[in-house]
């Protein structure tokens, strides 16, 4: 997967970008909103929902940037790993429901 995300346009949120992203990575000024950590945890409105259930604690020290302190209390580290998993439900949905038929 990592190695299909060399372009720039590979990076590009698929929530947030238009599918015309290709085409227009060929502009000089082309500026997407990359799929990164913190434009995950922080930004995509595609896991408003899922960080909406996180602790209101843990999901400053996300906000804030803190992953020290969230990787050195097990509640912060159990509320996060959840988190992600349900976004990873939602990012890839197909691959969620394979994982559930068998």
């Amino acid at each position: 997967y990592g190695s299909l995300r060399q372009d720039i346009a590979n990076r590009t949120c698929p929530h947030c970008c238009t599918e015309d992203v290709f085409l227009l990575s060929k502009l000089p000024f082309f500026e997407p909103i990359i799929e990164d950590e913190n434009h995950l945890l922080n930004v995509c409105s595609l896991y408003d929902e899922p960080r909406n259930t996180i602790w209101d604690v843990t999901e400053n020290l996300i906000k804030n940037r803190h992953y020290k302190d969230i990787f050195s209390h097990p509640l912060h580290v159990k509320e996060l790993a959840r988190f992600l998993h349900q976004c990873h439900k939602l990012r890839f949905p197909k691959h969620d429901s394979a994982e559930n038929t068998n």
